[in-house]
């Protein structure tokens, strides 16, 4: 995977996992929040990759998992 493919596929993700989320799907989107991470990660983006997270801190409050939301903080 080249970085520039790494880095459309961390921006895609990035808005796939806010869709699962957003639906209640909340394991696919952690599923596609941390291949963001790696993706994002990969590409040399940390923006990116804080918002993704930032969303899995979301889904982790959603769900009541304390201890998770601080590990991403």
């Amino acid at each position: 995977r080249t970085t520039e493919c790494a880095a459309f596929e961390a921006r895609a993700l990035e808005y796939l996992a806010y869709g699962e989320l957003r639906a209640g799907r909340h394991g696919q989107a952690r599923a596609h929040a941390e291949e963001g991470v790696r993706a994002a990660l990969l590409a040399g983006h940390r923006n990116t990759a804080a918002s993704h997270h930032a969303m899995l801190a979301l889904a982790a409050s959603i769900e009541g998992d304390t201890a998770a939301v601080a590990g991403y903080a």
